[in-house]
């Protein structure tokens, strides 16, 4: 028997009522169901997150140079705790410099 890997449920926690109002419409009719509230995170917080599909967090990631969007992005893989991951996702990527790749004078 082949072992099944845990699936990924997501999370964003909107940081303004801007925030808040445009994920309820990504999220659509059913956007009351997909509310949890008090969820209690790995750092020992409450929250109040929005249960969304990954395609929605990458919808907010996309939409994150907006200056009234702020978000954070959590996530849980199985029945796991559920972790700030804000940082893997909005981190902008450093410039790698190749070695040999600096102009000569």
């Amino acid at each position: 028997m082949s072992k099944k890997k845990p699936g990924y449920s997501w999370f964003i926690e909107p940081g303004n009522q801007n925030t808040n109002d445009a994920i309820a419409k990504l999220l659509g009719q059913n956007a009351e169901e997909s509310l949890e509230l008090s969820v209690l995170c790995a750092d020992g917080e409450l929250r109040d997150l929005w249960r969304v599909a990954h395609h929605v967090v990458r919808t907010m990631i996309h939409n994150a140079g907006t200056p009234w969007v702020g978000f954070r992005i959590f996530n849980q893989c199985g029945n796991g705790q559920i972790r700030d991951v804000t940082d893997v996702f909005t981190k902008k990527k450093k410039e790698r410099i190749r070695k040999g790749s600096r102009k000569k004078k």
